[in-house]
């Protein structure tokens, strides 16, 4: 087996590692949508800004500052910053000589019949490793890379926190909204049973008729509990996110826009968002990683020292025993060339890992970007369209019953009227929560970096 520790061999290692270090080639993968441009129309903010605020809901801003003072998850985030900032600081220090003071004593007996001997030894011993090959200050670059990544985890956490309050606080509004449409369609079910009631007193209609009507009560009634279970469920989980026991929410009008929203150029859109940014600096740290693995081809070379006292028999502190040793050494980690070799492999295997995921990731959040801008204008679209369709229905409705009233309709045309308008008013409610939920995403896809 060939001598990997000759006298030449180490010299050569000794020369190649004091004439440079490894180092990561890392360099930040171009964006991958430069030709997928947003429509002209959009715009983006040049920096994320508190976007509820644009919605002029105060209770919905007193839900989201509690929820990012209070939130559990956005605390355990904000926390493991600071463990990653302490272990950046300590990797920081393994390139600093390392001193600690020491005190000792040894016995000793030399023999079956030797003198039984004692030393002193007190002062204080270094300890320093060179970093020829460059592992230290890569130590410390991957450190700070996990403290980026920690970072950024609480960008990514405090959006969807933040994002969740607003949703959970929608299906409570959206409950309530459609709450107060089956009351509406209640009182106007009642109206209707009046103008039955007096037909049938005038003999010109049937009991028939007006249990079908009841009928159609019992049927709004009925969807009644499930709404009142949808507020209860979102105050709940608006309690949670909020770190509360309970919240007392009053009725509002669900928050809205009233006009469209927009964008600029992807490029400026990828960059805001944090999911993004967490799967570019783990390639980065893959790519530390793998120059981690290649240090270890170079040798390393590590001083010990000791200034103080030695005395023999008793503690003595006197010029006659001051001490002092300085000891050079020399090792190679990679005596072992075929485990080096190996780990290097699997680095390398890990940054084409870590790429093809980054790049997975864009494409991921360009499809969200453009799925979300398309939901949020049909769904604005659609919003509209509906809006038409109650106010014909609300007419026709008025017109069947005067009709109905005058002998010229008959009970069916006055019945289905009302079921066309019981059905577009719970679309018109359905419609509202969703228009809200959908910019809501909007913001969330776009990392809150939208203006109006």
């Amino acid at each position: 087996m060939t001598n990997l520790f000759r006298p030449s061999a180490l010299a050569l290692l000794l020369s190649l590692s004091l004439g440079g270090c490894v180092s990561s080639e890392y360099q930040i993968p171009a964006q991958l949508t430069a030709e997928q441009p947003l429509p002209a129309q959009y715009q983006l903010e040049a920096a994320p800004a508190q976007w509820w605020q644009q919605l002029n809901d105060p209770q919905l801003m007193t839900l989201l500052q509690q929820a990012g003072a209070q939130n559990a998850s956005l605390l355990a985030a904000s926390a493991n910053i600071k463990r990653y900032a302490a272990l950046q600081s300590d990797a920081a220090d393994n390139d600093l000589p390392q001193l600690t003071a020491t005190a000792g004593m040894e016995r000793s007996q030399q023999g079956k019949d030797g003198v039984v001997s004692s030393r002193y030894q007190q002062g204080a011993s270094l300890a320093w490793q060179l970093d020829l090959s460059g592992a230290v200050a890569l130590a410390e670059q991957a450190a700070q890379q996990d403290r980026e990544i920690a970072l950024l985890r609480l960008q990514e956490v405090q959006l969807a926190v933040l994002t969740q309050v607003a949703r959970h606080y929608g299906d409570w509004l959206g409950a309530q909204l459609q709450i107060d449409v089956a009351q509406a369609n209640l009182a106007n079910l009642a109206k209707t049973r009046s103008i039955v009631q007096a037909q049938l007193d005038a003999g010109s209609a049937s009991a028939l008729e007006l249990t079908r009507l009841q009928a159609q009560v019992y049927q709004v009634e009925a969807g009644l509990p499930a709404l009142y279970l949808q507020q209860s469920q979102a105050e709940l989980a608006l309690a949670a996110l909020t770190a509360q026991t309970e919240v007392q929410l009053i009725k509002r009008s669900l928050p809205q826009f009233s006009q469209p929203l927009a964008l600029s150029q992807w490029q400026d859109a990828l960059a805001k968002r944090p999911d993004l940014a967490i799967a570019e600096r783990q390639l980065a740290k893959a790519h530390t990683q793998l120059a981690i693995d290649k240090a270890a081809w170079y040798p390393q070379l590590s001083l010990q020292g000791f200034l103080g006292f030695v005395s023999l028999g008793s503690v003595k502190t006197g010029s006659d025993q001051q001490s002092w040793s300085l000891a050079p050494s020399l090792s190679l980690p990679a005596a072992d060339p075929m485990s080096v070799a190996d780990r290097i492999d699997a680095s390398t295997a890990g940054t084409e890992v870590a790429l093809q995921q980054y790049r997975a990731q864009v494409f991921s959040v360009v499809r969200d970007l453009k799925g979300s801008l398309d939901t949020y204008n049909q769904g604005r679209r659609a919003q509209l369209l509906q809006q038409q369709q109650l106010a014909a229905s609300a007419e026709a409705v008025r017109l069947t019953q005067l009709r109905y009233q005058s002998g010229m309709a008959d009970f069916l045309q006055l019945l289905d009227s009302e079921r066309e308008l019981l059905s577009a008013r719970d679309q018109a409610a359905r419609l509202s929560l969703a228009n809200y939920q959908h910019m809501v995403g909007l913001y969330q896809e776009f990392a809150a970096g939208l203006v109006l």
